[in-house]
């Protein structure tokens, strides 16, 4: 029987670990990286790509970048690429079975390079980056085995040196200060995030809310606040937030560090979106377009301005942008049917976008500064907010529990309660008006009220019972939470004593 050579079973290892971690585990990410980039046929944006973005290399590898909006075909096309470099070193350097590892490591490392932006991925500003590197080393690699052939003539150990010599400048790291490859990787919230977000942006409420962790999860890791706010979203447009919020985990936390300690900022991560979202149509839009001026014009920003010019009935504006979309591959179905929104309103008033956000546009889309701080913003902007919208009446609720605001909450709760008598009372808000009546600096007298003696009064005072006695036995405040969380890691009452880590960012 034949031997197969290690020339071939390098190579094929290589393919089969590069699917795994490429389509595989990371499809989310892969997808990620076509939104954040951009092509569009024709010679205007070419041009431009070329004059300002780094010239032809940056032009072929936006055109290669799309095809990651299926994982599958971007990633057998990159993996393809690297096949081809594969056997250009091996065939041009004249490796044989001893010396063929030597031609796997720039493909390892264009794999390490492609998973290493992690969070830098809102931050980039070099279109094309998933397939510059590749299409470079090929290029390199072929132009490397030209100039080799005259050397053919000599003894093999000179052209493996000379192979050697060729491949090195391939081994090193990427120029770019982008090394996040735990990111990207191991870090479970950012998967996640990226699921979150394109089901948010697709109006896939389920798909989200299957990606929150709920609490009785316990060895669950702690979501993100970009999560918590993504599974509110996904809450609020099935009107489930006021019986469902705290039955996931609330305690958001700030993003992984990156290995060079990127600070991560949800204006740039995702504020487009959520203010999109919660109705805040300008701010969507401001967003969208301070993102592209920062980095450059891509697909999922181009998509935000698309759907804010439309909800405001700039339809100029609207067809600018959606006429840039169409000269997209992937993404000029979906810039058709929004220039038909343009010219039909009420085919535009059925869609899901308008059913969700139109409702949530009164009174509150001035223009204001945020600071660059979306949560923060969101939070003062709905916890003092007066108003007698049912669905911004919820949001006022909840983003007073959010913030832990006792006098806010107690005032939206007695307004909430005097227009809405003939409904059974949520139990978190039950929960959470009880707890702070209890306080000497509550604004409303719930004297009258009538609480569920065993639901609610009853539950809480053994609840702090519990807590105090843990407290007299010296635990600290983070050991008291863990115990405690399984019997009452649903309420409100335990979110509040416990999450004491609000970050913003």
């Amino acid at each position: 029987m034949k031997k197969i050579k290690l020339t071939y079973i390098y190579i094929v290892a290589f393919v089969i670990v590069a699917y795994i971690l490429l389509p595989i585990m990371n499809a989310p990410y892969l997808y990620a990286l076509q939104e954040h980039s951009l092509f569009v046929t024709g010679h205007t944006f070419m041009e431009e790509t070329v004059k300002h973005h780094g010239g032809w290399l940056v032009w072929i590898s936006c055109y290669l970048t799309q095809f990651f909006y299926y994982p599958w075909l971007g990633s057998s096309i990159i993996i393809a690429m690297w096949v081809a470099t594969y056997f250009v070193c091996i065939k041009g350097f004249m490796l044989n079975d001893k010396w063929a590892w030597t031609a796997i490591l720039p493909l390892a490392f264009r794999l390490y390079d492609l998973l290493s932006l992690g969070y830098w991925l809102y931050y980039a500003k070099e279109p094309g980056y998933a397939f510059e590197s590749t299409v470079t080393m090929l290029l390199v690699a072929c132009l490397g085995s030209i100039l080799v052939y005259p050397l053919r003539r000599y003894a093999k150990n000179q052209i493996v040196s000379m192979a050697i010599a060729t491949i090195i400048p391939f081994l090193l790291p990427s120029w770019r200060h982008y090394d996040n490859f735990g990111t990207t990787m191991l870090d479970t919230n950012f998967r996640k995030e990226l699921k979150m977000y394109r089901a948010i942006n697709e109006c896939q409420w389920e798909k989200a809310l299957a990606e929150a962790p709920l609490c009785k999860d316990e060895n669950a890791k702690d979501p993100t606040n970009l999560m918590v706010i993504m599974k509110n979203i996904a809450l609020m447009n099935t009107d489930q937030t006021l019986d469902k919020m705290y039955e996931y985990n609330n305690c958001g936390v700030l993003p992984s560090k990156t290995a060079d300690s990127l600070n991560v900022s949800m204006s740039r991560q995702a504020g487009p979106l959520v203010y999109l979202r919660y109705g805040m149509v300008n701010y969507a839009y401001r967003w969208a377009m301070e993102n592209s001026v920062r980095g450059y014009q891509n697909v999922d920003n181009l998509k935000i301005m698309i759907r804010c010019a439309v909800l405001n009935q700039e339809w100029e504006v609207a067809m600018k942008y959606i006429t840039i979309l169409k000269g997209t591959t992937f993404h000029k179905s979906w810039a058709k049917t929004w220039e038909i929104y343009v010219h039909d309103g009420q085919l535009f008033s059925l869609d899901e976008e308008f059913r969700t956000v139109y409702p949530l546009m009164m009174n509150h889309n001035d223009l204001d500064t945020d600071e660059g701080n979306v949560q923060r913003y969101l939070l003062e902007h709905f916890t003092n907010m007066d108003t007698r919208n049912p669905r911004l009446e919820e949001l006022a609720l909840t983003f007073s529990l959010q913030a832990q605001a006792c006098n806010e909450f107690m005032i939206n709760f007695y307004y909430f309660f005097m227009n809405h008598k003939d409904i059974q009372m949520p139990r978190i808000l039950d929960e959470a008006a009880y707890m702070f009546s209890q306080l000497d600096e509550c604004p409303i007298d719930m004297t009258g009220y009538n609480f569920d003696q065993i639901t609610i009064a009853d539950k809480y005072n053994r609840f702090a019972e519990e807590y105090q006695s843990h407290l007299h036995k010296g635990l600290e405040t983070k050991e008291i939470g863990e115990k405690m969380r399984k019997q009452y890691g649903n309420t409100y009452w335990w979110y509040y004593y416990f999450y004491t880590e609000f970050n913003l960012y």
